[in-house]
């Protein structure tokens, strides 16, 4: 998923989560105990999803942030191109 994406989804979760919040801020659990149960297992789907979502997006770009860094000590000469730290060898007097 691109950025774009997961900037979307997200939004479109968070505004169907706040429509839920308001309609069942507007009935009882002791009037329509189903209805209101079954609303709260909505929101908490919602909740998860947004978790979920942003823990995608996080890693996303968090991966992004490390393969920069990873990139840049590449450019650094200390690694080889297998990403093996590169040890001087030292030479020693006989």
């Amino acid at each position: 998923m691109t950025d774009l994406e997961l900037d979307v989804w997200d939004a479109w979760l968070r505004e169907r989560q706040e429509h839920l919040e308001e309609t069942l801020s507007n009935i009882s659990p002791s009037e329509e105990p189903c209805r209101y149960y079954l609303l709260t297992g909505y929101i908490q789907g919602m909740l998860e999803a947004l978790t979920m979502l942003t823990t995608v997006e996080d890693g996303k770009r968090f991966k992004i942030k490390l393969e920069q860094f990873r990139q840049n000590l590449l450019l650094s000469g200390d690694y080889d191109a297998t990403g093996n730290y590169k040890q001087a060898v030292k030479k020693t007097a006989v």
